[in-house]
């Protein structure tokens, strides 16, 4: 687990080097998979919702997992916003006026690595890998067992992506949905992750 943090750090490092024309082409790529794949997402979708109604869930639970076409199309608007954004990595000012530090400027730099813990938003991997890749950021997230399904499809559409595009694939990792690496295991001190998202 420490290894691949690390590897995920160094590609952050790549990633922040990459020109943003680079990772807004990735982005697009991403909003195209996401309508050509759609009925295979809500398949995926289905399959969660079927366990969790097995398990008898509560119904509000459920309609936070169920996925729609019409919230697929809010995740690729999302995305686009996204695109449409100046590079955050080019923000400088010399500005900064902040006597007490003596400060003359600013310059923006990515966390390194962050990690998402998420239950039940089957589509916050999504959205949080955008915001990762347009910040320079590298993502390890992890679902739960509700989301095993969409969870492991995110994960093989993302890899597919960036396997395709010109960043380093180790700054996107998806852990699966089982027990064999925990949140409490994601949150050790000894690893080197610069923020946590728990949703």
């Amino acid at each position: 687990l420490k290894d691949l943090i690390d590897q995920a750090h160094q590609a952050s490092a790549n990633l922040a080097q990459t020109p943003v024309q680079v990772r807004n082409l990735i982005l697009k790529e991403l909003v195209s998979t996401l309508q050509v794949q759609q009925d295979t997402i809500l398949e995926a979708n289905t399959l969660d919702l079927e366990t969790m109604r097995d398990l008898a869930v509560a119904d509000l639970a459920l309609q936070w997992l169920k996925l729609t076409p019409e919230r697929l199309s809010i995740v690729r608007q999302f995305i686009e916003l996204l695109i449409g954004l100046p590079d955050p990595l080019q923000m400088r000012s010399g500005t900064v006026a902040n006597s007490l530090y003596g400060l003359s400027g600013f310059r923006v730099l990515p966390q390194g690595v962050v990690c998402g813990l998420y239950e039940f938003l089957p589509e916050f991997p999504i959205l949080l890998a955008s915001l990762c890749l347009k910040t320079g950021n590298s993502l390890v997230i992890r679902g739960n067992a509700e989301n095993t399904h969409t969870h492991q499809l995110w994960g093989n559409i993302l890899s597919a992506i960036l396997a395709k595009g010109n960043v380093d694939p180790r700054c996107f990792y998806s852990f699966p949905s089982d027990r064999s690496i925990t949140s409490k295991d994601l949150t050790a001190n000894d690893l080197a992750i610069n923020l946590v998202i728990p949703y």
